[in-house]
């Protein structure tokens, strides 16, 4: 963090943060990960998550690229450490036009941890229907039934629509994704 206080050249940071990424998704950190003589406790070295550690003590952080940090989180299980770089990430950056990939990156991430009632809450700020926000609510509150129905209703709705304004590709494979799992449920 000193060193990176010290430049005062943002083209000298954006070449850095260039060449840091290339530094993670370098394949070779995966070997010592798949070493036989690794500790099989917490402190097994894993330098891909101690540089993620340090990353958002960087003042101006770094913005890295999203589908960069899922790709590094599932490869060296530092999942939490993503999460954080993303979620300060958006804070920063929410309202431009990068805002949707972090929130999609953060999505999987939460998916990819098993965490529904997180994927749920962050897919609500991927939804531009006002519906489609109360059908994960109450998804999220366990209405199973009314969920269901509210599901079906959009995926109906989108169907028989002729209007130019059509959902989202993301909705309308979350009102069936979720339609499924909730039938399954009922």
């Amino acid at each position: 963090p000193c060193a990176w206080a010290e430049i005062s050249d943002d083209r000298l940071r954006v070449r850095l943060i260039t060449s840091l990424e290339v530094l993670l998704s370098r394949t070779y950190h995966f070997q010592f990960l798949r070493s036989h003589d690794r500790l099989e406790d917490s402190r097994c070295l894993n330098v891909v998550r101690s540089l993620l550690n340090v990353v958002p003590l960087l003042r101006p952080t770094p913005v890295l690229d999203p589908h960069l940090l899922v790709s590094v989180a599932e490869n060296y299980n530092c999942w939490h450490e993503v999460l954080r770089h993303l979620e300060m990430q958006l804070s920063v950056l929410r309202g431009t036009s990068r805002a949707g990939a972090l929130v999609a990156a953060i999505r999987r991430c939460y998916r990819k941890l098993g965490e529904d009632d997180m994927w749920k809450s962050w897919a609500r700020e991927s939804c531009e229907e006002a519906r489609s926000k109360r059908a994960l609510s109450m998804d999220a509150y366990c209405m199973v039934s009314d969920a269901a129905s509210e599901y079906e209703e959009l995926m109906e709705l989108a169907e028989a629509s002729d209007s130019k304004r059509q959902p989202t590709s993301f909705e309308m494979d979350m009102w069936e994704e979720r339609w499924i799992l909730l039938q399954k449920e009922l």
